[in-house]
């Protein structure tokens, strides 16, 4: 076995790992969003929000897509710190609770997650039937199914979820 092989074969292995640590805790995003947007200080910056500030646009649902693209171990992370301050900002900004917040954003958020780790999931399988020869099949499938849902949650978090903020809040 070459060197080259050595390492392909010890990645999978942790690739597999890790995507298994994560199916088992599919929803530890957003409770990590939830912890920081408690934990954290609010940056008295007001926040920019599509559909409160100014009329959203398809660029906005852009921005949106490109954030959800994020999804690394490290990124998963970075996502939950980002999201929980700007989420305990938001939050104070618009006098409402960390959990409202989320409450307010899980229509969108709940599906963006299954979304996300759909071709996650089917690597998953494939891995571990080893069925190799599948996995590329499969993660076009699962994509061409992702791509639709990451769409309609972005458009969603774009000109529906700022109705919901200002329906929850005191101050919009």
């Amino acid at each position: 076995m070459s060197v080259n092989e050595l390492v392909l074969v010890q990645g999978m292995r942790s690739t597999r790992i890790a995507l298994r640590r994560w199916n088992a805790h599919p929803c530890a995003l957003l409770l990590g969003v939830l912890v920081v947007a408690w934990v954290a200080r609010p940056d008295p910056t007001p926040l920019f929000i599509p559909g409160i500030d100014e009329a959203p646009i398809v660029g906005d649902v852009g921005e949106i897509l490109f954030r959800n693209s994020l999804v690394t171990c490290f990124s998963l992370v970075t996502q939950a710190y980002v999201l929980g301050s700007q989420g305990a900002t938001l939050a104070a900004q618009l006098d409402i609770s960390p959990g409202t917040l989320l409450l307010t954003a899980l229509p969108q958020a709940l599906p963006e997650l299954v979304a996300l780790f759909l071709p996650l999931a089917a690597w998953t399988i494939a891995s571990r039937r080893d069925e190799w020869h599948e996995l590329l099949a499969a993660t076009f499938v699962t994509t061409a199914i992702a791509s639709p849902i990451l769409v309609a949650a972005a458009t969603w978090e774009a000109y529906v979820w700022p109705n919901m903020l200002k329906l929850a809040s005191p101050v919009v």
